[in-house]
């Protein structure tokens, strides 16, 4: 989970361009219960192209590789959950990196 209105979430690193948009995705109590769904189920990692193996919900304590292809390559990001927050306003999820693995490409 990001702490946005802390100062060095917000620093920008040479030679690094942040990117960050918002989008409404609809109002009413329907519409937080399938977004919510959504992030549980890493639906907002696989929508931008990600595969999440293994492919489960996400739970604390639950270890995946969040992966991304080009041709015969993959990057394999290992994370692992760490914690959930819900409350009525926000549902978020903390996700660390794996301690004993690291970001790694891999050839098909």
């Amino acid at each position: 989970m990001s702490l946005s209105h802390r100062d060095e979430w917000n620093a920008r690193p040479g030679g690094f361009r942040r990117f960050e948009r918002t989008v409404p995705v609809g109002s009413g109590d329907a519409v937080w219960q399938r977004a919510r769904a959504d992030l549980l189920a890493w639906r907002i990692k696989t929508r931008s192209g990600f595969r999440v193996v293994p492919d489960r919900s996400a739970a604390v304590g639950g270890r995946h590789w969040l992966e991304v292809g080009w041709g015969p390559f993959t990057l394999r990001e290992p994370v692992e959950v760490v914690a959930f927050v819900r409350t009525r306003y926000l549902s978020a999820l903390r996700r660390d990196d794996h301690p004993r693995e690291a970001v790694s490409p891999h050839a098909l």
